[in-house]
């Protein structure tokens, strides 16, 4: 897989790219490891709120996926893909609003 090349994303956006990677983020599975949180569910109801649930199986935001990612992406192209992904990435995140 390539290497994201700095000046395509902000500083900002590959911290937020490697706290995804990495796991070390604001999702309530990392918060609830260094408790902070009480539990780690997810507010879909569903399973623990990770990385991996968030990009590729959260219903919560269902329409915010298919309309970044129109066809089937995986895990690794969404996280370490060419240039265009992580940017795909970033933006999904953006859309969620989610705090990472």
């Amino acid at each position: 897989m390539e290497a994201i090349i700095p000046s395509l994303l902000s500083r900002h956006e590959q911290t937020m790219i490697f706290r995804l990677r990495t796991g070390q983020c604001r999702l309530r599975s990392h918060m609830k490891k260094i408790e902070i949180e009480k539990s780690a569910l997810c507010p879909c109801g569903l399973e623990a709120q990770t990385t991996t649930h968030v990009l590729q199986s959260c219903p919560l935001d269902k329409r915010e996926k298919e309309s970044n990612w129109p066809t089937e992406s995986s895990l690794g192209n969404k996280l370490h893909g060419t240039a265009t992904d992580p940017r795909l990435t970033v933006r999904f995140i953006g859309l969620t609003r989610l705090q990472i």
